[in-house]
């Protein structure tokens, strides 16, 4: 079964997805992005 969205189907479980784990590279990329959007003020909390 193919990847559907970033997610892998977790092994044994038919259309049973797992997350895994966020490669590092990725992380860095998301965090450093994140944190140019909150020095801009670009971004905002969102209550839940």
């Amino acid at each position: 079964m193919a990847q559907r969205g970033g997610l892998a189907p977790a092994p044994g479980k038919g259309e049973t997805f797992a997350y895994g784990f966020i490669p590092p590279g990725l992380f860095a990329r998301i965090k450093a992005a994140f944190l140019e959007l909150a020095r801009q003020k670009k971004s905002t909390a969102v209550r839940r």
